[in-house]
């Protein structure tokens, strides 16, 4: 069961980097892609905990340095790669425009996907240009909020990781 999930995932992930990395592409397939990735991602059990730092519990498959900003703003650090997480998002995730809206994007949207699972844990994707040859890429789940700046090639596997992070958060506190 839990190897066919994360075959359906890998596929799923594959095929949203395809589209968003595909010249003639459409923003509809991309968004398709993108609720593919979200919907597998999201229908299953999070992971459970594997490490704690900081005061925060997590699933992780990579060493992370964690810095505690504030009561709610952590800096994460894996990999040469920098992820800035927020806790205690409280918009309401069923809405795009309240999202785009939050999130403050200078930057046309490429994909923005909600989603809500049996278990009423809501969570969202959204990917954005955030130069000419960097992406934003933001996932929540419940009220804990992830982004990072990243090339298109490094999209799935980050993606992955950082929903596997809050999805894994989703029922601290």
């Amino acid at each position: 069961m839990m190897k066919k999930r994360w075959m359906g995932f890998a596929a799923a992930a594959t095929l949203f980097i395809t589209a968003v990395s595909g010249c003639a592409v459409s923003e509809e397939q991309i968004e398709e892609e993108a609720r593919a990735l979200i919907e597998q991602k999201m229908s299953g059990d999070p992971n459970d905990t594997n490490a704690s730092d900081e005061g925060l519990e997590f699933y992780s498959d990579r060493a992370i340095d964690i810095e505690h900003v504030n009561e709610f703003n952590y800096v994460l650090s894996a990999n040469d790669m920098t992820y800035l997480l927020f806790k205690n998002d409280d918009i309401d995730y069923a809405d795009p425009n309240e999202i785009e809206k939050d999130l403050m994007l200078d930057n046309e949207v490429i994909v923005l996907e909600t989603f809500t699972n049996e278990a009423s844990v809501d969570g969202y994707i959204v990917v954005t240009q955030f130069d000419e040859d960097l992406y934003r890429l933001i996932v929540a789940v419940d009220g804990r909020k992830m982004t990072t700046v990243l090339g298109i090639e490094d999209l799935q596997d980050h993606a992955e990781f950082m929903f596997d992070f809050v999805y894994s958060m989703a029922e601290d506190e």
